[in-house]
């Protein structure tokens, strides 16, 4: 499934007004009537027009968010099981620990915990569902009564 949103340069949480703004920008750009004879400007203006017929009906957007989220996180458990499979692969041949990415450990982090370790961010896009196993906020909340901020 493509990205909608970078198709058309702008984030997930852009609203409708900079959608448009973008996607007038980007089909005057590719627009066929301004670059005859090329066919990847003439693809480009159909991806870009798609986009913005599903990013700009609300119906439509709520619906493929939801797809694009799933997608990603199957994607991200693919990705992590297809490491730990090579990991273990590498375990059992060398007999050590693996190599581990440290370049992508943040990510990790923040996929498991909910933000980021370098600048404290939270992820607003952190599925409550697939939180950290040793998350304890429902617990400290049912037993103090207390409420989240």
């Amino acid at each position: 499934m493509k990205n909608l949103y970078k198709i058309l340069q702008v984030s997930a949480d852009a609203d409708l007004k900079e959608i448009k703004k973008s996607y007038k920008k980007l089909a005057k750009k590719y627009h066929p009537d301004l670059n005859p004879d090329n066919k990847d400007c003439e693809e480009k203006f159909k991806e870009i027009s798609n986009a913005y017929e599903i990013l700009s009906n609300e119906t439509k957007k709520s619906k493929y968010d939801r797809e694009f989220k799933n997608q990603s996180n199957n994607q991200t458990s693919q990705d992590f099981d297809n490491k730990t499979k090579r990991s273990a692969k590498t375990r059992s041949k060398t007999g050590s620990r693996p190599n581990i990415d440290f370049e992508n450990i943040s990510k990790e982090f923040e996929s498991f915990f909910g933000f980021d370790p370098k600048s404290k961010k939270v992820n607003q896009n952190f599925n409550k569902k697939n939180k950290s196993p040793i998350d304890t906020s429902d617990m400290f909340e049912n037993f103090f009564k207390a409420k989240k901020f």
